[in-house]
C-alpha cells in the first residue's frame, strides 16, 4: 500500500510537471498552432472541410479520398459537431489529446520509477514528442490510444494495452497494427514462461481487445456502412498516396530529413531537431538490442517492465521508419516513442546515465530553433477579422483581404489540394472534396470539383509550395478545367481567374496599400 501510495504521489508531481509544460508551450505556440495558412488552405481545415461532407452524407473512402481510420472521422464530427466547426474547436481538441497523453507519459514514468536523468530527459524530450497541434485528428487520436497502451503496458496489463492499440488501428490503420502484433507476441512469451498457455488464458488476454475492437467495428458499421469500414480498415490508400507523391525514409522524400541542408552544413544537425532525433534513434536501438540480450540469457525467456517498454518503443520506432515515414516532416508522427523508449533506458546501466548529459546538452540546443520560431511569429505575424481571427503574415492578410474584395456578391469558389476556407468564408461555396492529392482523390470528387468550378464566375487560386501550404491541386483534370479561365489578378500568394464567359469585371477593387 505505501508503495502504492508513493507511486500516485509520483504520479501526480509528474502529471502537474508535464501538463504545465505543455499548456505554456501550447499558449507560446499559438501563433503556429492557429495559423490562417494552417487552415485555409492546408491539413488543419481538411478536418473542417471533411466534417461538412460527412454532415451532407459523404462518406469516407467512398465518395472522397480519405487515408486515415474511420473512428478519427466519428471522433472529429462528435467533438466539432458539439464545439463547432471552428479552428478554436480542433485546437481545443488537440490540446485536450495533449493533456492526455502527458497523463499517461507520467503514469510509465512514475511505475517505472524515471530516475532524475530519465525524468529529465523526458521533460525535454517532450518539448518535440508531443505536438502542439496535429495535422489530423487521425494523428492525435492514435497517439493518444498508443500512449495509454504504452502506459497499460508498463502497469503489467497488456490485454488493457491490447484494447488501445486494436481502437488505434481503426483511428489510423498504421501503427495500431505493428502494436498489436507485438503485444500478441508478448503475450504468447509471457503464456509460454507461465506454462500457462492454454485456450482459457489466450481467451482471457485476448478479450479486451476483443470486446473494444468489434463493439467500435459495429458502430462504425452503423454509422457509415459496410463499405466505407472495409476500405478504411486496410492501408492501400495510404500506400498508394505514399507511393504516388514518392514518400519514404531511404530513398523517398523523407531522405531529404537527414540528409541535411548543403548550406548549413554539419550545423543543421544542431540547429533543427534531426541531429537530436537520430542520437536518440541510436541510443534507442543500442538499448532495445541490450534488452533483448538480457532476455534471451536467461533460462525462460523474461523481460522486465523497463526492458519491455524499451524493445516495444524501438520496434515500433524502427517500423515507423522503414514503413510509415513520408516527407521530411513526418518525424513529428511518432516522437513519443523516442522520448518514452530513452527516458526508460537511461537507468539501466551506468553507461546510458553517462551518454544522457549529451543528449541533454544537443536537445537542449536542437531547441533554440523552435523558440526562436515561436518569438518571430509573435512579433511577425498578426490576427485579424480579415483571416477569421486566425495568424498570419501582413501581406498574406492584405492579399487576402484583396481576394475578399474581389469575389464579394459574385459566384465563387477556392480550389486547393486540401484546407477549410470554404468553411470559414461563406463567399465561397460549399466544399465538394476533401483531398485533391495525386494516389487519394477519388474520381467522383474530383468530377464534383469540376463541376463546382464549371458553375463560378471567380475561382482563387493560392500560388506556393508545400511548405507554404497555399498548394493548387496537382491533378490533370482540374488544370484542364481551370483552362475555361484567365487571369483576374496575381499576387505573391493567390491569384484570382475569371470564367471566359462570365461578364468582364471593369470595376475591380484594387489592393489595399
Amino acid at each position: 500500500m505505501a508503495q502504492n501510495a508513493s507511486e500516485r504521489r509520483l504520479f501526480l508531481v509528474y502529471f502537474a510537471v508535464f501538463a504545465v509544460e505543455i499548456l505554456l508551450l501550447s499558449l507560446a505556440g499559438l501563433p503556429g498552432s492557429m495559423s490562417f495558412r494552417q487552415y485555409s488552405c492546408c491539413d488543419h481545415g481538411a478536418n473542417l472541410s471533411i466534417r461538412y461532407l460527412v454532415s451532407h452524407g459523404y462518406r469516407p473512402t467512398i465518395d472522397f479520398g480519405y487515408l486515415y481510420g474511420p473512428l478519427s472521422v466519428l471522433f472529429g464530427q462528435l467533438w466539432l459537431g458539439a464545439f463547432g466547426s471552428t479552428p478554436t474547436a480542433y485546437q481545443a481538441a488537440m490540446t485536450v489529446c495533449d493533456l492526455l497523453i502527458v497523463l499517461a507519459f507520467a503514469r510509465i514514468a512514475a511505475r517505472l520509477r524515471f530516475g532524475p536523468f530519465g525524468i529529465a530527459l523526458t521533460i525535454v524530450g517532450m518539448l518535440f514528442a508531443v505536438p502542439l497541434t496535429y495535422i489530423n485528428f487521425a494523428h492525435a487520436l492514435e497517439a493518444t490510444l498508443i500512449c495509454y497502451g504504452l502506459a497499460e503496458q508498463a502497469l503489467g496489463n497488456k490485454p488493457g494495452a491490447l484494447a488501445f492499440s486494436s481502437a488505434a488501428v481503426l483511428a489510423k490503420p498504421s501503427m495500431g497494427y505493428f502494436y498489436s502484433l507485438l503485444l500478441l507476441v508478448l503475450i504468447g512469451l509471457e503464456l509460454r514462461a507461465r506454462k500457462s498457455d492454454n485456450l482459457r488464458e489466450w481467451g482471457r488476454a485476448l478479450a479486451p481487445g476483443a470486446i473494444v475492437f468489434t463493439g467500435l467495428l459495429v458502430l462504425l458499421a452503423l454509422y457509415f456502412g459496410i463499405a466505407p469500414l472495409l476500405h478504411a480498415l486496410l492501408p492501400f490508400t495510404g500506400a498508394a498516396n505514399y507511393a504516388a507523391r514518392h514518400y519514404g525514409f531511404f530513398a523517398g522524400k523523407g531522405r531529404w530529413f537527414w540528409r541535411g541542408d548543403p548550406t548549413q552544413g554539419w550545423l543543421y544537425y544542431l540547429r533543427s531537431v534531426a541531429g537530436f532525433w537520430m542520437l536518440l534513434t541510436l541510443y534507442l536501438v543500442v538499448a532495445a538490442i541490450a534488452a533483448l540480450r538480457n532476455a534471451l540469457s536467461r533460462p525462460i525467456f523474461e523481460l522486465s517492465a523497463k526492458d519491455e517498454l524499451i524493445l516495444t518503443c524501438a520496434v515500433l520506432h524502427v517500423a515507423f521508419v522503414t514503413v510509415f515515414f513520408g516527407n521530411k516532416y513526418d518525424w513529428v508522427y511518432y516522437p513519443y516513442l523516442l522520448a518514452l523508449g530513452v527516458a526508460a533506458a537511461v537507468d539501466i546501466a551506468p553507461v546510458y546515465r553517462r551518454s544522457a548529459v549529451p543528449l541533454l546538452l544537443i536537445g537542449a540546443i536542437s531547441l533554440i530553433s523552435p523558440i526562436h520560431t515561436f518569438e518571430k511569429r509573435w512579433t511577425q505575424e498578426v490576427r485579424s477579422s480579415a483571416t477569421a481571427g486566425l495568424w498570419a503574415k501582413p501581406k498574406v492578410r492584405d492579399e487576402w483581404t484583396h481576394v475578399l474584395d474581389l469575389v464579394r456578391g459574385r459566384r465563387a469558389t477556392i480550389v486547393y489540394s486540401l484546407g477549410g476556407a470554404q468553411i470559414m468564408f461563406p463567399q465561397f461555396g460549399p466544399p465538394v472534396s476533401a483531398f485533391l492529392l495525386r494516389g487519394l482523390a477519388n474520381t467522383v470528387e474530383i468530377r464534383r470539383e469540376i463541376a463546382q468550378l464549371s458553375r463560378a464566375d471567380l475561382v482563387v487560386v493560392p500560388l506556393g509550395t508545400v511548405e507554404s501550404c497555399f498548394v493548387r491541386p496537382g491533378l490533370p483534370q482540374i488544370d484542364a478545367a481551370l483552362e475555361n479561365f484567365t487571369p483576374l489578378w496575381t499576387g505573391k500568394y493567390f491569384q484570382v481567374l475569371r470564367h471566359r464567359a462570365a461578364p468582364s469585371i471593369d470595376n475591380a477593387p484594387q489592393p489595399r496599400q
